[in-house]
């Protein structure tokens, strides 16, 4: 070979070999990057492996203590609402026995009453015969009228209330149920 041709001959050789060398100093360091990589991924689990388990077991732990405690909470509450409206029914009772027990008392009294003043007006000259046809008092008067007018009136209200509740509740379900049959 002339020397030029030799000289250009060696040179593409070398730029071969450097090419060669290039490609494989990059593959060693994609490969050493990438053991580099999976080494720290491996550390950073066995690391952090133990803290994940840990960190899913209190959680796990607190999810199951908070559902108890709602439940807990929840029976808790219904039971004071039952308790309550124990009591009321048991105070609403004493309240109706206590009212009963002195209207009784105060008609007993009453009654007592008449009877000792027709006795007397019986005994009484001037007085015979007219306790009995005389109007009563303005109390008696007033309990009359509040039986005869208002009394009915009152029971029909309370008719009235109980059948628009009624009402009420069958709107509800029916309106459940046409809202179940739509969706």
């Amino acid at each position: 070979f002339p020397a030029r041709a030799r000289c250009v001959w060696q040179r593409r050789l070398a730029e071969r070999v450097l090419e060669r060398r290039r490609v494989a100093a990059a593959a060693t360091r994609r490969i050493l990057r990438q053991w580099r990589v999976f080494r720290f991924r491996r550390l950073l689990w066995h690391r952090h492996f133990g803290r994940l388990v840990e960190r899913k077991r209190v959680n796990d732990a607190a999810s199951l203590i908070q559902r108890q405690w709602k439940t807990h909470v929840g029976r808790a509450i219904i039971r004071e609402g039952r308790r309550r409206a124990r009591l009321a029914r048991l105070v609403a009772a004493h309240a109706r026995g206590f009212m009963t027990r002195r209207r009784l008392r105060r008609e007993r009294q009453e009654a007592l009453q008449a009877e000792a003043a027709e006795r007397a007006a019986a005994k009484h000259p001037w007085l015979r015969g007219w306790v009995r046809n005389v109007e009563c008092g303005a109390a008696v008067k007033i309990r009359r009228w509040w039986r005869a007018i208002i009394g009915p009136h009152l029971a029909l209200r309370r008719w009235r209330v109980k059948r628009d509740a009624a009402a009420r509740v069958l709107q509800r379900a029916f309106q459940a149920f046409s809202w179940r049959r739509m969706f």
